[in-house]
């Protein structure tokens, strides 16, 4: 929440002041008025009681009868302000009403004691009869003792409630108009200390050149000369610490950009040379491990061979062992210095015009497919040739279907298929083997990667066909990738541009 400010305070404090003073006056007139109100109103009662009372004594004196007595019952009660006039005998049985329907029933009335104390807006008042002896023979055996009036207060009400209303409202209107008053004239008072604070404010933020514009001699306008002073003697020492500042900044970025060219000289350099020993250790450490299974067994069926006397048919078993494991060094050393090329940049491509169909049959031709395993190949007619190097994009195909192969098992299937998509074609090759978690996505085409199942467990393998194949197809210009679910089999495509460009 929003502090208040320091004239808002004031206001507030002045105005609280005000308030409860200026309603505490105007609580008294109301009351007062109420009772000036009440006098009159008693007064009036009075006068118009007693003289009611008098014509009624009159005119039982004279002798009037009931009749023309009721007649001026009623004349009377014709007015707003009598609610019903009643002549009562001593026991308190109504002899005359000008509420007819309560002749000769007791009185169920009584007085009220006074006119706050009345129930809703009706005032009753009695005035006993003073009749000589035998005047009252006209009314028989009726013993009349008082005339009992009802008058109206509500006429009485209304009025009260105007001029309630009409001392708050000018209470109300004297309070708005003072609030005015006090708030511009605090405005006023208040204008040097908000100037004050403003060059406050401007000294803070560090502009040390305000100053504040003194019109009086009075304990603001000294508080202003003070702070002008103040501010003067800031300005010079800032002026004097800024140019040493300055001065210092100057020599230090000079020495600091020395340093920091040096020191990234330095780090690029070290970055360097650890990024080189680090590839070198890991190849070393690769090569050695893969080049040694392969060494390994030619080696030991080749000391088989000559320490021991074996059949013609157990040579040809052990020399087709060693031939093979050769194939797989020949493979590996192939592999290695391809990745070696690829990364070094010096990864040199024969392009030709060439038939993407044509090369997918002479890729499936070097693979051994089992006969469990169905392939299928799907091209348009009249796809188009596109430049390339046929014996590269082969490789591409043969690294990506030996995968296929080896993940998919029997009864499975996959599927070849080739698109156009505007200057360039796309190649993808489904399988039905077990896909690829998706955390392995992302790593599926960098070195050495081997998925972490049984089957990549039990198959040997160089760890480099995808990432050979990403490199092969990102020198042509194109972009490979791989959709994949577990357990439902994984989709690899690469795209080719249909004219090979060498800035590519």
């Amino acid at each position: 929440m929003k502090p208040l400010s320091y004239r808002t305070k004031i206001m507030f404090s002045i105005s609280l002041f005000e308030v409860v003073v200026i309603l505490a006056l105007t609580l008294s007139r109301v009351a007062l008025l109420r009772n000036d109100f009440e006098v009159k109103i008693i007064s009036r009662v009075d006068q118009r009681g007693s003289t009611i009372k008098n014509l009624f004594e009159h005119a039982i004196i004279s002798n009037e009868s009931i009749s023309d007595i009721k007649k001026l019952l009623l004349s009377f009660n014709q007015t707003k302000f009598f609610r019903f006039i009643s002549v009562i005998d001593a026991n308190n049985i109504v002899l005359l009403s000008s509420e007819c329907d309560y002749e000769n029933k007791p009185n169920r009335y009584k007085d009220s004691e006074s006119i706050r104390k009345s129930v809703g807006a009706l005032f009753v008042k009695s005035y006993e009869l003073t009749l000589p002896p035998g005047s009252h023979s006209i009314l028989k055996k009726w013993n009349p003792m008082y005339v009992q009036i009802g008058y109206s207060l509500s006429g009485y009400k209304k009025d009260l409630r105007k001029a309630v209303f009409h001392a708050f409202f000018i209470t109300f209107t004297i309070i708005v108009m003072l609030l005015v008053l006090i708030w511009y004239h605090l405005s006023t008072l208040l204008k040097p200390l908000t100037a004050i604070l403003s060059v406050t404010d401007n000294i803070v933020k560090g502009d040390y050149s305000s100053r504040v514009q003194v019109q009086t001699d009075d304990i603001i306008g000294k508080l202003g000369v003070s702070l002008n002073n103040m501010a003067e003697h800031l300005e010079g020492l800032t002026k004097n610490f800024n140019e040493k500042l300055h001065e210092a900044i100057v020599q230090t970025e000079k020495s600091n950009k020395e340093l920091s060219d040096k020191t990234k000289e330095l780090e690029e350099v070290n970055r360097k040379l650890m990024e080189v020993d680090k590839r070198k250790t890991e190849f070393i450490s690769i090569v050695s491990h893969e080049l040694r299974t392969p060494l390994t067994g030619i080696i030991g069926f080749a000391q088989t061979i000559m320490r021991l006397k074996l059949t013609d048919e157990q040579k040809e078993h052990y020399l087709k062992i060693i031939y093979s494991e050769g194939k797989r060094l020949a493979s590996l050393i192939e592999d290695f210095l391809d990745i070696s090329k690829i990364e070094s940049g010096r990864f040199n491509l024969q392009i030709d015009f060439i038939n993407i169909p044509e090369v997918v049959d002479e890729s499936l031709d070097t693979i051994s497919i089992p006969e469990g395993i169905r392939v299928r190949v799907n091209f348009p007619d009249k796809f188009p040739n596109i430049d390339g190097d046929s014996d590269r994009i082969e490789q591409v195909l043969t690294n990506i279907l030996s995968n296929a192969v080896k993940y998919t098992r029997e009864g499975g299937e996959i599927t070849i298929e080739g698109k156009e998509e505007g200057d360039s074609v796309i190649i993808s090759i489904r399988d039905t083997g077990p896909g690829i978690k998706k955390e392995d996505l992302h790593k599926i085409f960098s070195k050495f990667y081997r998925g972490d199942n049984f089957i990549a467990r039990t198959n040997r393998g160089s760890g480099l066909g995808l990432s050979i194949a990403k490199g092969i197809v990102e020198a042509h210009g194109g972009k490979i990738w791989v959709e994949s679910e577990e357990g439902k089999g994984s989709k690899f495509s690469f795209s080719l541009p249909k004219e090979y460009r060498e800035n590519e």
